[in-house]
């Protein structure tokens, strides 16, 4: 297989210790119940998802501790983020926040982010 994106959502199902009894695999990854909703992690190349949507999962998983930065990025033109899977996930409960992140505002040119404090 030399998908790397399935080999990815088939190491997170491994990592988070995730019951087949509680799960559906899916074309793409698979689908399973921690509690009340199902969460369905999948792999979709980079026409299947949205900047925006991409960017609002990230955030969600550092939120709840399942991904942490491992290097920032940002320092140069191809300076890339780079995210690290966390075992933090597994104190990890419905409604519960483990990190809590200030969002980050950027100063470009004569125009300052609104930032409340």
């Amino acid at each position: 297989m030399n998908d790397h994106g399935i080999q990815l959502v088939w190491k997170i199902f491994r990592d988070m210790n995730i019951d087949e009894e509680w799960s559906v695999e899916t074309d793409r990854g698979f689908t399973w119940w921690g509690h009340q909703f199902a969460q369905r992690i999948e792999y979709f190349n980079k026409f299947g998802i949205t900047q925006p949507r991409l960017t609002r999962a990230i955030e969600q998983l550092l939120a709840k501790g399942f991904i942490t930065i491992i290097h920032p990025g940002g320092g140069h033109r191809h300076d890339k983020a780079i995210y690290g899977l966390s075992d933090k996930y597994l104190t990890w409960k419905p409604g519960m926040v483990i990190e809590k992140r200030e969002k980050e505002s950027v100063q470009r040119g004569f125009c300052k982010p609104n930032r409340k404090l």
